[in-house]
C-alpha cells in the first residue's frame, strides 16, 4: 500500500497551499516530489515558471468599473462616467499632460464628494462588499477604483502591496507612489523611502527567480504617478516585462525622492516632533536649545537618507539597464 504522500493528487493538493519559496524548496525533499512539482501544470503556474491563460480582461482587479456603476443612482452615475472618462485619458493618452491630470483629479474629486461625503452617504458606506472590493476609497491616491489583486502578478512585484496604490483597467495600469498636498503628506516621505529600499533590494533577489517568468509581460502600459502629477509613462504593445516595470518604478521613485526639498523635510519633522512632544498644545512654549539641536540632527538624518536612497536607486537603474531581465 502506497504511503499517503506518494499519492499524486493528494500531494499535489497539499503542496498547492505552500507559499512560493516553500514550494520551491519542496523540490529538494526527494526525487518523487521534484518530479511531481516539475510536471504539475498547476504547481508550475504557482512557481511562475509557466504562464496562466485567462479570458478575463480584468484579471488584475477584484471587481469592475461597470459593476460599480450599476449600484449608483442616476445623478451619481453621471459624475461617475465623467470621472471614468477622465481616468481613461490617463490610461491611454500618449502623454499625460498637466491638463489631462487636472481633469482626472477634478472629476474624481467631484464624484468622490458626491457619493461619499454628502449628507446622504452613497451605497459604498452601507455595503461592505462594495466598499472593500468594488470601489474602495484608496488611502494612497485618495481616489476610488477597483481593488488591485496582487496575487496575479510576479512574486517580486507582490512586495509592492502596502507600499503603493495600483489602479487601471485591462492591461493598462497606474501606480501611485504617494500624495503631496493632502493631510497625510508627512507620511509620504517614509512611504517613499520604504518603497525605494524595497526596490533596491530586488536585483539581489533576481538570481533566485532565474527563469521564473521575469521576462513575462506585466502590462502594456504603466503610468507612475505621485499625487498631483505623472512621473513617467511606459508603453509597449509587446508588453512591459517584470524587469522593465521595476525599472520604471525605480526611476519614478528616484524623481520623487530627488524633488523632496527643505520644506518637505521640515513638514515631516514637525509631524514627528508633534507626536514626541505630545501635540500642538506645546507649540506656544517654543523650542529649547536641546530641541533645536535634536531637530537639526533629525533633519540631517533625513537628508543623509535621501542622498543614500538616490544613490542606491541610481545604481539600481544602471544594474537594470545592464542586465537581461528586461528582455
Amino acid at each position: 500500500m502506497a504511503h499517503p504522500l506518494q499519492t499524486y493528487e493528494l500531494l499535489e493538493n497539499i503542496l498547492s497551499h505552500l507559499p512560493y519559496h516553500d514550494l520551491a524548496r519542496a523540490r529538494l525533499v526527494n526525487q518523487y516530489w521534484d518530479s511531481l512539482i516539475t510536471t504539475s501544470l498547476s504547481l508550475q503556474h504557482q512557481l511562475w515558471k509557466k504562464p496562466k491563460t485567462t479570458n478575463d480582461t480584468t484579471a488584475h482587479f477584484n471587481g469592475t468599473w461597470n459593476v460599480a456603476a450599476s449600484h449608483l443612482c442616476h445623478s451619481d452615475q453621471v459624475a461617475f462616467v465623467k470621472a471614468y472618462e477622465a481616468f481613461q485619458h490617463v490610461l491611454t493618452d500618449k502623454e499625460v499632460t498637466d491638463h489631462v491630470w487636472d481633469e482626472y483629479e477634478e472629476s474624481e474629486k467631484d464624484f468622490r464628494e458626491g457619493v461619499l461625503m454628502d449628507s446622504t452617504p452613497g451605497v459604498y458606506s452601507h455595503d461592505p462588499i462594495l466598499s472593500d472590493i468594488v470601489l474602495p476609497l484608496c488611502r494612497w491616491c485618495y481616489g476610488i477604483h477597483p481593488k488591485f489583486d496582487f496575487s496575479h502578478i510576479h512574486p517580486l512585484l507582490q512586495q509592492l502591496e502596502g507600499l503603493v496604490c495600483i489602479s487601471g483597467e485591462g492591461s493598462a495600469l497606474m501606480v501611485n507612489v504617494g500624495v503631496i498636498g493632502e493631510v497625510d503628506f508627512p507620511m509620504l516621505i517614509p512611504q517613499l523611502f520604504n518603497l525605494a529600499q524595497m526596490l533596491t533590494s530586488l536585483p539581489s533577489k533576481w538570481r533566485n527567480f532565474k527563469g521564473d517568468m521575469l521576462a513575462r509581460p506585466v502590462c502594456t502600459r504603466l503610468a507612475v504617478t505621485q499625487g498631483r502629477g505623472c512621473l513617467t509613462v511606459e508603453t509597449s504593445a509587446q508588453g512591459i516585462t517584470v524587469g522593465a516595470a521595476v525599472g520604471a518604478l525605480a526611476g519614478a521613485c528616484f524623481k520623487a525622492i530627488s524633488r523632496l526639498d527643505g520644506w518637505d523635510l521640515d513638514t515631516r519633522l514637525e509631524s514627528i516632533l508633534e507626536e514626541t512632544r505630545g501635540g500642538l498644545e506645546n507649540e506656544e512654549d517654543g523650542e529649547t536649545d536641546d530641541e533645536e539641536e535634536a531637530y537639526d540632527i533629525e533633519k540631517q538624518k533625513l537628508r543623509d537618507q535621501q542622498h543614500l536612497l538616490c544613490q542606491a536607486l541610481s545604481s539600481m537603474l544602471h544594474t537594470i539597464s545592464a542586465s537581461d531581465v528586461n528582455v
